[in-house]
């Protein structure tokens, strides 16, 4: 039985679940239809809608009194799938980034949860990327990419600043789009060139002293200028 969606957990002030969803591990999560209903377009893929076909464990061999819908998805991705429609966070558990993934194409591409609702900054599914972006930043960033989540996007590019470029695969750059690919490859450019400007500059000229006169000086702009020089390259 899942631990967050238990029989007797509480998570609409009082009303009891009236379903039940048999992930593929045959783990139980007791739900409320209608809350499934509110953050699905499509009734959860048909299964929802009164009179739909219902596969239904024997009562005996489950210890289960609710309609019971056996489900396509793993414990793992039902649970964050659940998670985001039910508007939790599912930080928690530390979900690796297949599983979030997984719950993503889930979500939009078979339970009809629209786009904005998942990727909401309060989201379980948007916190979980969230807190993924710190190990896994290219591939938070690409699915970001991938659906238009600028604000993630975002998120997960302060990650990738020393990131090589020549690392990105061909699968990894057509997933996040050639928007995002050129902003990621702007962001290293702009970077350079800033760095660039700034070492490009030699140290601002102070009052003239017995210790470092205007030649002494000048000595030191071209040591700066030589070992800035070789930053440059390299930087490049």
């Amino acid at each position: 039985m899942s631990t967050t969606f238990r029989k007797d957990a509480d998570l609409l002030a009082g009303e009891q679940p009236d379903t039940v969803l048999l992930s593929a591990d045959n783990v139980a999560f007791y739900v409320h239809s209608n809350r499934l209903r509110a953050a699905s377009t499509n009734a959860l893929c048909g299964l929802l809608v009164p009179g739909a076909e219902r596969t239904r464990p024997r009562t005996s061999s489950f210890g289960i009194d609710l309609p019971v819908l056996v489900m396509p998805d793993d414990s793992n991705v039902l649970n964050i799938v659940l998670h985001a429609m039910y508007g939790l966070d599912a930080t928690r558990y530390n979900p690796p980034f297949e599983a979030v993934s997984r719950a993503v194409v889930a979500l939009t591409g078979i339970y009809g949860v629209p786009i904005s609702t998942i990727f909401s900054p309060v989201n379980a599914i948007y916190n979980a990327l969230e807190s993924l972006a710190v190990s896994q930043p290219l591939r938070v960033y690409a699915l970001a990419g991938h659906y238009g989540i600028e604000s993630l996007a975002v998120t997960a590019s302060s990650y990738l600043l020393s990131y090589p470029l020549s690392r990105i695969s061909d699968e990894d750059a057509e997933y996040m789009g050639g928007r995002y690919l050129r902003r990621l490859f702007f962001l290293h450019l702009g970077r350079i060139d800033r760095l660039k400007g700034l070492l490009n500059r030699p140290p601002d000229p102070h009052p003239v002293t017995q210790m470092c006169d205007p030649e002494d000086q000048k000595k030191v702009n071209r040591a700066w200028a030589l070992g800035t020089s070789f930053l440059v390259f390299n930087a490049a």
